[in-house]
């Protein structure tokens, strides 16, 4: 309906802005109440413009937030809308002139089909200007008399938008009543004639007495109904929740204020005298300091916060309100059955070391069920006594249910748990139930809970890391000018940290749509709330800010320490039960490790050498559950997805291995081939079973090889490419067959080669590059070429082809020494990038999901990781920490993007974004 009432808005302006003319020079004006007396009381919200085209104006000329939100189709239509209506009021100046004085309220009233309908209402003088009103609105939409309705002795006047939609109007006492819906005119006819109205409540004539004259617009929210309004635009297993706004309290009200990359509104919101609304809670409590961004992490998404001058107090108080409402008695239940196993009344091992402020944040999400990201955050008077209260209650737990009490140690923080569900709901109340468990440990002077030992471990790292909310630079600029020091509640939310928050919380259409939009509502930083007591009322501040730079802290999301230092470089794999990427690593001791999408070790498994080949994920039993394989020097080794063994496995070689192993399958059909170089100078060929294949020929090398096969089917026949370190060229075919004799041989000692696949023989290449930087160029029809494109060369030289741009054209990359080149073809250079040192460097090629090119390199010296698009510019964020090989993927397969790296003994996951 919303989209609908636009081009009306603008309409009613018009029409008041008559009205505020002919008072100006004849009559005295009707009061700004008599249109508010016309608002049937239960409104949800009500929005009321004082100079409707400025405030229009400064949105659409100056906001930087309406271009971002225009991106949706939804906002760029209703843009439209707006203007084109702006554009035909401002052709006539007078009117303009008028309408930058004339108020507007517009209300919001629930249709009972969990949606809602606006009702538009002006204040017109004491004489009948319904006829020229009529003409004006017929002059621009053809009105048929006959679709007219009648309300007792009131005509409600029909136009016609189009076929499926009519706006209605009507002029009562001096009022000027518009709406969609005809039902809601006559519900503000009836309220009218009952001389009861919105200015008799006395909850809301209060914020609205208190309401600033000067504000370019303000906003009344009625919590006892907007639910109403509200309740269509959260998920069903949040509706619950959202629909206990109603306790919160009785009015807001805010003064809006507009700039560019910001909105701010401050007001008030009030209570029932009867003590039984949330806000009452704080009626008793002073305003306290905000302490907790300097011990939440700094990629905090989403907290609330409550600061208490008198924890008792509040506590009794909320019991009080529990009772108000039937919703202690659960809670009372639980505390007895606790006590009544255990012999302990948890309240006094619970509440006399409560201090002054108490959260539940949630962290960026790992995945969409939110359970390692919630914790709750209890301040303590004195975090000893906190933790050896707890620690007693833990250990008598413990006793009870004759089980060792957890007690185990983190970077010099113990960790311990209760082994209770619920508590923290239980104990603080529903605002932190988020936590079930009872994992805690302390972190400066707060108890922090979480519902695992391994979320309270990351928790942990990210503190001694120093990785703290307060130590962030766009946080400290968000509260900077706007954020209150001090509340009795203060709810942050960081936008750009939170789709996967949304998604949950949201209805599918509202998530969906952020999801489809997030170029755009990624640029929205933060939003926060704040409540604090003042002279018997809340003063309230709502701020919500843009920050088309922000970006998320491309600290580690997570790291994870290996007994000794990695030996090769961390991979992604494929974990088939969580459809998440995984990390498997091996250390120097041989130990093979898969880690978690959150940063823990799934299993850890010794096996014997370096694993020498990539990490290959096979479905060996053809029943979707996936195996790692993979080599080392003297073995084949297969590794399912709790680190057991393959049957038949490990293959023990009788050679050693002399390149990394190649699996291969042709047709898609889990069939599965094995090709591994070896020292005897045969090339060996294995199934998924380990066994030889029967009509594999062994073909032989003159000398060893020591690049792994590479595949290319050109013409629907295959080609498998091997070269040995003396440059000696074999194309041979399924059976190890020569399938190609090329007599052109490639330079010797290669690292490296790369197979370019065409149509034909003659435009498929396999490439390389020799010691002195020159690039050959070998067809498999045989013609060989070669090409310089460097000055100079240095030992550690690297070299890769790569597809610049969606045009497929090939780009030439070399790592020379200290300097990384970018080439045509042709020749022509792209780009150069000098990096600090020269040391061992080498390149890695990405593709991004939009089809765009990343170039990837290490520098192991100075542990840092780089990357750069195309162009040669640096992707924000980088360099990063890490000193080996790196990979990207979509870790939590949502569509965003991590890097895998290492660094000593550790494993490093960064956000890509």
């Amino acid at each position: 309906m919303l989209k609908k009432s636009i081009p009306i808005l603008l309409i009613i302006l018009l029409l008041g802005g008559v009205v505020y003319l002919y008072h100006r020079l004849s009559k005295e004006e009707i009061p700004a109440n008599a249109a508010i007396k016309a608002i049937p009381m239960d409104a949800s919200f009500i929005f009321e413009s004082r100079k409707t085209l400025p405030l229009w104006k400064n949105i659409s000329q100056s906001s930087d937030m309406w271009k971002d939100i225009i991106e949706a189709p939804y906002f760029s239509e209703l843009n439209g809308q707006i203007n084109s209506i702006d554009s035909i009021i401002r052709e006539s100046s007078e009117m303009s002139k008028i309408l930058d004085n004339q108020p507007l309220f517009i209300s919001a009233h629930s249709n009972g089909m969990n949606r809602f309908s606006y009702l538009f209402i002006s204040s017109v003088p004491e004489v009948n200007l319904q006829s020229k009103l009529s003409a004006f609105l017929n002059a621009l939409k053809e009105n048929d008399p006959t679709s007219d309705l009648h309300y007792e002795e009131n005509t409600i006047h029909c136009i016609k938008i189009d076929k499926n939609n009519s706006f209605y109007y009507t002029i009562s006492n001096g009022i000027f009543i518009s709406s969609f819906a005809p039902t809601l005119i006559e519900e503000s006819l009836r309220q009218m004639e009952s001389g009861i109205s919105l200015v008799d409540n006395s909850y809301f004539t209060k914020v609205l007495n208190a309401s600033g004259g000067q504000a370019e617009a303000n906003l009344f929210i009625n919590f006892q109904t907007c639910t109403n309004v509200s309740s269509h635009l959260v998920s069903k297993s949040f509706l619950a929740t959202a629909m206990s706004v109603q306790n919160f309290g009785q009015w807001m009200e805010l003064d809006i204020t507009i700039n560019p990359d910001e909105v701010v509104m401050t007001g008030f919101a009030n209570c029932d005298s009867a003590g039984n609304q949330f806000l009452n809670l704080f009626q008793h409590q002073a305003a306290r300091e905000i302490r907790i961004a300097s011990v939440v992490p700094s990629n905090t998404a989403f907290m609330v916060c409550h600061e208490f001058s008198d924890y008792g107090v509040f506590h009794k108080e909320y019991l009080k309100y529990l009772g108000a409402y039937s919703k202690n008695r659960g809670r009372l239940e639980w505390v007895n059955r606790v006590q009544t196993y255990y012999g302990l009344n948890i309240e006094k091992y619970f509440y006399p070391w409560i201090n002054n402020e108490v959260a539940q944040i949630i962290t960026e999400p790992l995945d969409s069920t939110l359970q390692n990201d919630t914790y709750v955050l209890v301040q303590a008077a004195d975090v000893k006594t906190a933790m050896n209260k707890l620690n007693a209650f833990a250990d008598t737990v413990a006793a009870k249910k004759e089980i060792k009490a957890i007690d185990t140690t983190y970077m010099h923080h113990e960790i311990h748990n209760m082994d209770l569900d619920n508590v923290t709901g239980n104990l603080l109340g529903s605002s932190f139930s988020g936590v079930t468990k009872s994992w805690y440990t302390s972190v400066g002077d707060y108890i922090v809970f979480a519902n695992s030992m391994n979320a309270l471990k990351t928790y942990i790292y990210q503190y001694e890391g120093n990785n703290i909310l307060e130590n962030d630079s766009y946080y400290k600029d968000y509260i900077k000018e706007h954020v209150q020091s001090a509340a009795g509640i203060y709810i942050y939310n960081n936008m750009a940290l939170s789709p996967v928050v949304y998604a949950k919380y949201l209805d599918n259409i509202y998530a969906g749509d952020i999801k489809k939009y997030k170029s755009a509502y990624s640029k929205f930083h933060a939003a926060s709330i704040q409540f604090s007591n003042m002279q018997g009322m809340f003063y309230t501040n709502i701020y919500w800010k843009r920050n088309p730079m922000y970006r998320k802290d491309l600290g580690p999301l997570w790291q994870t320490a290996l007994d000794t230092s990695l030996a090769i470089a961390p991979v992604w794999v494929a974990d088939y039960i969580t459809h998440k990427q995984f990390v498997l690593a091996q250390d120097k001791n041989e130990n093979v490790y898969l880690i978690n999408s959150a940063g823990h070790i799934e299993w850890k498994k010794k096996i014997e050498e370096d694993i020498q080949s990539p990490i290959y994920e096979v479905d060996a039993m053809k029943n979707k559950k996936l195996q790692y394989l993979f080599n080392t020097s003297n073995n084949i080794v297969l590794l399912d997805r709790k680190g057991n063994e393959g049957e038949g496995f490990p293959i023990r070689l009788k050679y050693s291995a002399s390149a990394p192993l190649a699996v291969l399958d042709y047709d898609n059909n889990k069939k599965y081939r094995l090709l591994l170089p070896g020292d005897d100078l045969k090339i060996h060929e294995y199934d998924i079973s380990g066994k030889p294949v029967n009509d594999w020929v062994l073909p032989k090398t003159k000398e060893i090889v020591k690049c792994p096969a590479h595949h290319c089917l050109v013409s629907k026949t295959d080609y498998l490419i091997f070269i040995d370190d003396g440059g000696i060229v074999y194309a041979l075919d399924r059976k190890g067959n020569e399938k190609l004799n090329l007599n052109n041989r490639m330079p010797p000692h290669i690292k490296s080669f790369y197979i370019t696949q065409g149509k034909s023989l003659s435009d498929s290449y396999i490439m390389t590059i020799d010691s002195l930087g020159t690039v050959f160029k070998l067809s498999l029809s045989g013609e060989l070429s070669t090409i310089s494109y460097l000055k100079s060369t240095y030992n550690n030289l690297d070299f890769v082809p790569a597809s610049a741009d969606s045009s497929g054209k090939q780009e030439m990359l070399f790592l020379n020494g200290s300097d990384l080149y970018a080439y045509n073809m042709d020749k022509t250079k792209r780009f150069r990038i000098s990096l600090k040192n020269e040391d061992e460097k080498n390149i890695s090629i990405f593709t991004f999901p939009d089809h765009s090119l990343k170039i990837g390199v290490v520098d192991k010296r100075n542990e840092k990781i780089y990357l750069w698009d195309n162009l040669g510019e640096v992707y924000p964020g980088f360099p990063l920490y890490g000193s080996e090989k790196f990979s990207i993927a979509d870790m939590k397969n949502d569509g965003s993007l991590y890097i895998v790296t290492g660094a000593d003994n550790k494993v490093y996951v960064y956000s890509a974004q």
